[in-house]
């Protein structure tokens, strides 16, 4: 009998001693997530239209190559505004051609479309933006257009002295004729700005 209680007071010290034995500590862990907002021109970054020929001049151009192409990647649903300053003569001159002279259209190349999670209501060769010095919406929020480039892809179509849509209603023609500006290279910078709502 006393070798059982020996045995089991060894064997309760035992237990007691394990229950004793475990200690705790904790990791912190922290998840940070970060708006993405990213519009990229993935071709098309450079265009340039030569006039040179009296048909040119006077109808402009409402197909111009290489088309631009746009993704955009965002996890909130955004707007995508447009603007540029007015031509500027090279080697320093003053001259300049009006930006509205310039028009855009949009085509969807993603799985979202126009009417839907998507809106511009500039999709035809018939109907570009005229660009201007101010900021314009070009593509807007629909139902959610929050994606990445697979949803959100477009193709940016090019005009410039076609006098379509909202462009300038005088052909290049009539305002070199008015001396409006001169023969020469002119250049200019347009900004698409990818804006989250």
């Amino acid at each position: 009998m006393r070798k059982l209680i020996i045995i089991l007071v060894a064997l309760f010290a035992m237990q007691t001693t394990s229950v004793f034995a475990q200690t705790t500590d904790i990791v912190d862990f922290q998840a940070i997530l970060q708006d993405v907002t990213l519009i990229e021109v993935t071709g098309g970054n450079a265009i340039i239209v030569t006039f040179a020929t009296a048909d040119d001049y006077n109808n402009g151009f409402d197909e111009i190559s290489p088309i631009s192409t746009v993704e955009v990647t965002a996890l909130l649903n955004w707007d995508m505004t447009i603007f540029a300053p007015d031509f500027v003569i090279q080697g320093g001159g003053t001259e300049t051609i009006p930006i509205n002279n310039v028009g855009v259209w949009c085509e969807s190349t993603g799985s979202f479309t126009f009417g839907t999670e998507l809106i511009c209501a500039y999709t035809t060769i018939t109907t570009p933006l005229g660009l201007t010095n101010a900021v314009q919406d070009l593509i807007t929020n629909g139902t959610d257009n929050a994606g990445d480039p697979s949803e959100n892809a477009f193709n940016l179509n090019w005009e410039m002295g076609s006098q379509n849509g909202s462009m300038l209603q005088t052909s290049m023609f009539d305002q070199l004729s008015n001396d409006d500006f001169t023969v020469g290279t002119y250049d200019t910078q347009i900004t698409l700005t990818l804006v989250t709502l």
